[in-house]
């Protein structure tokens, strides 16, 4: 039995194969650019949503920080809380929250008078 060579081969199936070929790999390249896009992207808005985050927190740490804007960032944080982009972000702000709202709670209530 002969295995068949490049000289038995139909005229233009070689360039056929290279252009079947060409096509499936420009279709996987463009397929790895669009998950790298989408995986910078991610990061990109885990950043993002950190720097806000902690931006928050760290304006509620102020000293001498009114109590309707402590109860603002309160609610502002808990809702970033929602919107975490890992489990281990979202463990992370709610151990911030937890000493927020501690903070909360020892502050002396207003009196109306």
């Amino acid at each position: 039995m002969n295995t068949p060579s490049l000289d038995d081969t139909p005229p233009g199936l070689l360039d056929a194969r290279q252009i079947a070929y060409d096509i499936a790999m420009r279709a996987k390249w463009r397929k790895q650019k669009l998950v790298s896009a989408g995986l910078h992207k991610r990061k990109q808005e885990a950043f993002d949503w950190r720097a806000r985050v902690e931006s928050a927190y760290a304006e509620s740490m102020q000293p001498g920080i009114t109590p309707d804007r402590l109860y603002s960032l309160y609610t502002l944080l808990s809702f970033h809380l929602l919107t975490a982009p890992t489990e281990e972000e979202a463990t992370w702000l709610y151990e911030r929250i937890g000493e927020l709202k501690s903070k909360i709670v020892k502050r002396p209530k207003l009196r109306l008078v």
